[in-house]
């Protein structure tokens, strides 16, 4: 089954664990993300029936194990919520929700996306979110590099703090990604560019996810990185990480 993944980034250090029963709560209460319904660190594995005491169970789980996967429905459903270590400080943490493909094809489903994908970043003081098909994020995110046989995959960047691997479906910049990219997000046009608030814009090549598989919208991803600057972003061609980024000297 074909997804869609949001990678929502958490800032560095540990997330605690009343910080993820309220999480959970509210993706899987308020905001039907899914319904849970298995959980594991790396494999989700054990069963169990959502409730307000279930996600308690869950939260003190994650406590432990400082990882948490869950699975439920619909069908395709996922989140993993893998932040720092404890005692780690580092640009890696995420959140992350797998959705069935087909619920983009929902006008109102993509609506509440931004919506709630905002209130998300919020809670957590996200820096930065993307949303897009899995293999066309996995594209960006990773590249094979030759190996003693055959090759590897390696990642783009490390994390948000080493900068922007491409543009994605949805790209959503909070600060100080936000900050450092407004006065040329401001210049794009608005059927691609928009402020959500104060702090946060939001930048959509194409319409629908399916957008990604296309030259078209591949195209426009292209036009855009080079109207924002192509600095701010992985080179492709000579594969070199982004040279600006919010936590550098511009």
């Amino acid at each position: 089954m074909e997804e869609i993944v949001t990678v929502i980034y958490l800032p560095p250090g540990f997330l605690p664990a009343e910080r993820a029963r309220e999480l959970l709560r509210l993706v899987c209460d308020d905001f039907q993300w899914l319904t849970p319904a298995r959980y594991g660190a790396t494999i989700a594995e054990e069963a169990i029936t959502w409730s307000g005491e279930a996600a308690d169970r869950l939260a003190d789980f994650y406590a432990a194990r400082q990882r948490l996967v869950v699975e439920g429905q619909p069908s395709g459903s996922a989140l993993l919520l893998r932040p720092d270590r404890k005692g780690q400080h580092t640009t890696l943490g995420e959140l992350t929700w797998l959705a069935p493909a087909a619920a983009a094809a929902d006008p109102g489903w993509r609506a509440a996306h931004v919506r709630q994908v905002l209130a998300v970043m919020q809670r957590v003081q996200s820096p930065l979110a993307v949303s897009s098909l899995a293999a066309a994020l996995d594209s960006k995110m990773y590249r094979e590099v030759p190996d003693v046989v055959g090759t590897r995959s390696e990642p783009t960047v490390r994390g948000y703090g080493d900068g922007l691997a491409g543009l994605f479906w949805r790209n959503y910049f909070g600060p100080p990604y936000a900050a450092m990219l407004a006065p040329h997000l401001g210049q794009l046009p608005s059927e691609v560019a928009r402020q959500l608030d104060d702090h946060h814009w939001l930048v959509e090549p194409y319409p629908l996810p399916a957008g990604a598989t296309t030259a078209e919208g591949r195209a426009r991803e292209q036009e855009l990185i080079r109207r924002i600057g192509p600095e701010f972003f992985y080179d492709f061609d000579a594969h070199q990480p982004p040279s600006r980024t919010p936590f550098s000297a511009s």
